[in-house]
Formats: structure tokens, sequence, C-alpha cells
């Protein structure tokens, strides 16, 4: 007997939305730093080129979709020419998952905790801790589990807004050393130009 089995999709995009922007969103408040770090007053120019990287990539990804319509992504295709490559496209997929969750909690412990000279010894506990509250909020529900990821976009992007205005008053001196270094720019080597944008792409 055949069987016919569909993926429920119980999220919306207003909720979906939130859980894409929890994963990717949240690397600008690092990025930039490190797209400063490494690029100095050009670091606009990386983030803009970046920006329209990940366009290209969520365009390639509405093809993906369209073409696994079961989900899956890399692996589903991966699986149309290989089993076994499907299979390996799978368990390197979640070890990135697993190790992306790990190192961003665990440097989000530390500067919690840096003002409060946390010891060093207490942080993988804390995000062990971390760790299984995710677990439950997962356990509970994708619509439960993207309901707070929506509360805490909202949040995040209201602060990020109040960030913003808070700086209004420097514009005028930024965009005079900005207006500089893009004076001064052109004898910067093309090689440093392509290792800064790398850089700020691993970042993200």
């Amino acid at each position: 007997m055949l069987v016919r089995h569909e993926r429920p999709r119980d999220l919306r995009w207003y909720l979906a939305g939130p859980m894409f922007f929890g994963d990717l969103g949240t690397s600008r408040l690092y990025v930039l730093g490190l797209a400063t770090f490494y690029a100095g007053l050009a670091a606009p120019y990386y983030v803009a080129a970046i920006c329209v990287l990940l366009f290209v990539v969520g365009w390639a990804y509405t093809i993906i979709c369209r073409v696994n319509p079961d989900g899956g992504g890399v692996y589903s295709s991966g699986r149309m020419l290989s089993p076994t490559l499907g299979a390996i496209g799978a368990i390197m997929l979640f070890a990135n998952y697993v190790v992306t969750a790990a190192i961003s909690t665990y440097e989000a412990i530390v500067y919690i905790g840096a003002p409060f000279d946390m010891p060093r010894f207490l942080i993988p506990l804390l995000v062990a801790v971390a760790f299984a509250l995710i677990y439950g909020l997962n356990y509970v529900g994708a619509r439960r589990a993207g309901t707070f990821a929506l509360i805490i976009a909202l949040a995040s992007i209201g602060i990020t807004a109040l960030l913003a205005l808070l700086t209004l008053d420097h514009l005028p001196e930024g965009w005079r050393h900005f207006r500089e270094y893009a004076q001064s720019s052109d004898s910067v080597p093309f090689v440093r130009r392509w290792r800064n944008f790398v850089f700020v792409i691993l970042a993200l």
C-alpha cells in the first residue's frame, strides 16, 4: 500500500521570519564589529556587498525550495545525485548547526558575564543550561518557538533603532571620516580588499 506523507507546514511567514532572523539577523551584532576591525572605515562597502550576496543566496534558496517541496535543501539536492552524498550533506549541515549554536552561546555568556567577573569554569555549565532551555522551547512546538522568536526579534529591532537614534549626533563626524577614507582608498590593493571581504563573509 502506498501512503503519501506530507510534512506539516506549521509556521506562517510571520513566525518563520523571526526564527530566520534569530539565526542570521543576530550575526550583525558581531559582524559589524569584525568588519570594522578588518576593514576600518571601508566596512560599509563590505557590508553592502554582503547584503547583495545574501540576496543572491536567498534567491538560490527559493529555487531549492521549489525543486524540493518536501524540504531538505542541501541534502535533498545531494540525494538526487547519490544517497551517500545526501547523507554526508545532512551530517555536515547538522554539525554546522551544532557548532554554530555552541560557539554563539558560549560567546554570548562570555559577553554577559564579563562585567560581573564570571569564573571561566561556570561558562560551559551555563552553556549546557542554555541548550536545555532551547531544547525545551523547541520541544513544546514550532509555533510557540516561533512566537517567542517573534517577540525577541521585535525587541531586538526596537533596541537597534534606539541605538541608531542615539548615534545621530555623531553622523557628521563619521561622514567626514568616511569621505576622507573614500578619497584615499584607491591605493588599497585588490588582494587586501578581497581578503577583508572573505573575513567578513566568514564572520557572518
